[in-house]
């Protein structure tokens, strides 16, 4: 996961204990955090894996980092990027060349964590209760 937010970093966490997901967990509170962990092989590529990245970060946006890890890193996961109100890019053809999925962040907690089970065991079946 990707995000600045300590309050929506929390409530992630809450909503991976409230489903019972049973993979692992990264937090990274910028893009260039997460591209020096790839740069310097201290991600593993090899296990499929499902990036959230918010949307609305500090240096760059959710969206420039999908396309970051796609172009210059082959970056071969799943992406998704979360945000309060789903942007004009995620409408354009091109963006799905870079990003899986769009989650718009939900103010009802189980709304919200209905969304993200439903992801991740759409792309991860059996790992979630």
């Amino acid at each position: 996961m990707v995000d600045d937010s300590n309050q929506d970093v929390y409530l992630f966490r809450e909503i991976l204990n409230d489903i019972s997901y049973k993979g692992t967990y990264s937090r990274f509170v910028s893009g260039t955090e997460l591209i020096d962990k790839l740069k310097h092989h201290k991600l593993d590529l090899d296990t499929p894996s499902l990036m959230f990245i918010d949307f609305r970060l500090p240096q760059q946006t959710g969206y420039e980092i999908a396309v970051s890890l796609r172009d210059k890193h082959h970056y071969p996961h799943k992406i998704v990027i979360t945000s309060a109100v789903i942007p004009p890019i995620a409408r354009e053809p091109i963006s799905q060349t870079y990003v899986d999925e769009w989650l718009e962040k939900a103010f009802d907690f189980n709304q919200y964590t209905q969304e993200v089970k439903a992801l991740i065991e759409k792309y991860f079946p059996g790992s979630t209760r």
